[in-house]
């Protein structure tokens, strides 16, 4: 787990990164990398480095990991969630997911 804080107009939010992975359940409900802040906003991140069949696992991953999420603990629904491949062009699926080539993360 890493923090860091960031000032955006003058306000700072203190931002966690996590890594979550959770087999005890046998459903596989893992995701690659979660960010929090300080007041319980949340999102969820996949890695897929794959092509296309990839991209949709990664999506389906991370909306049933958002439902476990959002159903078992205080967070509510998350700022939002993205799937990060390694080429292709952005879009955001019928569920809301954002699918984003990890070469349109630069400044």
């Amino acid at each position: 787990q890493n923090y860091y804080s960031i000032e955006k107009n003058g306000n700072y939010y203190d931002l966690a990164f996590h890594y979550y992975c959770d087999e005890l359940d046998g459903n596989g409900n893992e995701c690659d990398a979660v960010i929090t802040t300080n007041n319980n906003n949340w999102a969820a991140i996949e890695i897929k480095l794959g092509g296309y069949d990839l991209e949709q696992e990664g999506i389906k991953n991370l909306l049933s990991f958002k439902k476990r999420i959002v159903e078992n603990t205080k967070y509510p629904t998350p700022r939002f969630l993205m799937v990060i491949t390694a080429t292709g062009q952005p879009y955001r699926s019928p569920e809301g997911v954002y699918v984003v080539p990890i070469t349109c993360l630069t400044k």
